[in-house]
C-alpha cells in the first residue's frame, strides 16, 4: 500500500480476478488516457468522451463496494481530479445499492458497464436538502401508475443521467411521512431539466435540478418496499457513500503532496522537512483507518460507530493534511490550488450533520448510556 516506486495505491490481491483484473486496467486508463485530459477540471461540460472510452473498455459498472471505493482512489491518484473520480464511483455505486435494496430491471441493469445507463439518485429539494421532515415531493396514484409531482436539486450527475432514483412521498398521513423510490428515465415527459451554477470545486462532477410536473410513470417504476425507501436507500446511502468516497480524499491529497514535493527547492530545509515528516504520518493514520472501512464496505455494514468514528478520524486527519500542504505553498501551481480547494470544500459539505453525528459518536463512546441532556437515558 506504498506509493513509491510506482506500486500501487492499494493492494488488490483480496479482490475476486474479474474485480482485479477491473482495477488493474482502470489504473492503466487513469494514467495514459485520463490524466492529463483538458476536460478534467471543466466548469461546465463533463468529459464524456472519457466515459465512452471507460465503457469500451468496460471499466464502468464495478458490482463490489470495495472495488468502488478501490476504483474511486486509483482515479484520484492519478489524476488529481476528485470530482472525475467520484462522478465514476457514483456511476457504479447509485444502481449497485439500488439493486441490492431495490431491484433493478435487467434491461438497465445491462447498459450500467457500458456507460448507457447512469442513474443519479434524486432525493434533495429546494430550501429542504435531505431532510425527511423537510421533503415535499409526492407520488399520488393514478389509473396504470403514479403521478410525481415536486422539484429535486443539487443531483449530481444529473446532466448525464439515463434515469433518475426519485424518492417521493406516497403516503402523508399519520406521524410519519412514507417514502418511496420511483425510476424515471431522463425523456419522461413532465420530467424537465433545471440548470442551475455549477459548484465552484469537484469538478468535473456535474449538478443540476429537476421538476416534476404530473410526471406519470407506470406501476413497475416504484421499486423497493414501497414506504420505507427513506430508511431502507436513502438513509443507508449516506454511509456508504461517505465509506466509498473517503479512499479517493486520501488519494488526492497524496497526488497534491508529490507533486508538491516535486516542486520544493532544493536542498529541503529542517523546518520543511518536519512538515513533510507530519503530512507522512498523516497519510499513514489516514490509510490505516480506510483499510478497515474497506472491509465494512465489501460486508455493506458502514452504519456502525466504528465506521463512523474512522469516519470522523479521517476527515480530521485530512483538513490537518490540507493545512499542512498550504504551509508549504502551492508555488503558483493552480492543480495543486484546485486540488486543495476541491479537499476543503468537500469537507465543508453537510457540516452541520455531520458536527451533529461527530457529537453523538463522542457521547456513545464516552459516556454509553447517557442521554444529550447528560442524564441517565435509562
Amino acid at each position: 500500500m506504498i506509493l513509491r516506486h510506482g506500486r500501487p495505491l492499494r493492494d488488490v490481491a483480496g479482490c475476486v480476478p474479474e474485480e482485479r483484473s477491473l482495477l488493474e486496467k482502470l489504473r492503466q486508463f487513469a494514467r495514459d488516457r485520463a490524466a492529463g485530459h483538458p476536460g478534467l477540471f471543466h466548469p461546465q461540460d463533463f468529459p464524456s468522451d472519457l466515459f465512452r472510452a471507460m465503457g469500451e473498455a468496460r471499466l464502468l459498472g464495478a458490482t463490489d463496494l470495495g472495488t468502488i471505493a478501490r476504483g474511486d482512489a486509483i482515479i484520484a491518484e492519478a489524476t488529481g481530479s476528485l470530482g472525475f473520480a467520484s462522478a465514476w464511483a457514483g456511476q457504479s455505486m447509485v444502481p449497485l445499492v439500488l439493486d441490492k435494496r431495490a431491484g433493478l430491471p435487467a434491461a438497465v441493469k445491462a447498459g450500467v458497464a457500458t456507460g448507457e445507463t447512469i442513474i443519479s439518485l434524486a432525493i434533495s429539494e429546494p430550501k429542504a436538502g435531505a431532510h425527511p421532515k423537510h421533503l415535499a415531493a409526492t407520488a399520488t396514484r393514478v389509473s396504470g401508475g403514479w403521478r410525481l409531482d415536486g422539484e429535486k436539486a443539487y443531483v449530481t450527475n444529473g446532466p448525464i443521467a439515463s434515469h433518475l432514483a426519485v424518492l417521493a412521498i406516497t403516503e402523508a398521513g399519520g406521524w410519519r411521512k412514507q417514502f418511496s423510490f420511483f425510476l424515471v428515465p431522463t425523456g419522461t415527459p413532465g420530467l424537465n431539466r433545471v440548470d442551475h451554477p455549477q459548484f465552484d470545486f469537484l469538478r468535473p462532477a456535474q449538478h443540476c435540478g429537476f421538476r416534476l410536473e404530473g410526471c406519470v410513470v407506470p406501476e413497475s417504476a416504484l421499486i423497493g418496499t414501497p414506504g420505507k425507501g427513506f430508511a431502507e436507500i436513502a438513509l443507508p446511502f449516506r454511509n456508504l457513500e461517505d465509506a466509498a468516497g473517503i479512499g479517493g480524499l486520501i488519494a488526492v491529497l497524496k497526488h497534491a503532496s508529490r507533486r508538491l514535493v516535486a516542486r520544493l527547492p532544493a536542498p529541503i530545509t529542517d523546518e520543511i522537512a518536519l512538515v513533510l515528516g507530519e503530512i507522512a504520518g498523516l497519510e499513514t493514520a489516514m490509510q490505516a483507518l480506510d483499510d478497515r472501512l474497506i472491509g465494512m464496505l465489501e460486508a455493506w455494514n458502514t452504519e456502525t460507530d466504528e465506521a463512523g468514528i474512522r469516519l470522523v478520524a479521517i476527515r480530521d486527519l485530512a483538513r490537518r493534511q490540507a493545512a499542512a500542504l498550504r504551509e508549504l505553498g502551492p508555488h503558483g501551481d493552480e492543480h495543486i490550488n484546485r486540488i486543495l480547494r476541491d479537499v476543503e470544500k468537500s469537507l465543508d459539505i453537510a457540516r452541520v450533520a455531520r458536527q451533529i453525528r461527530k457529537a453523538r459518536l463522542g457521547r456513545s463512546h464516552f459516556t454509553p448510556g447517557q442521554s444529550p441532556s447528560g442524564k441517565s437515558a435509562e
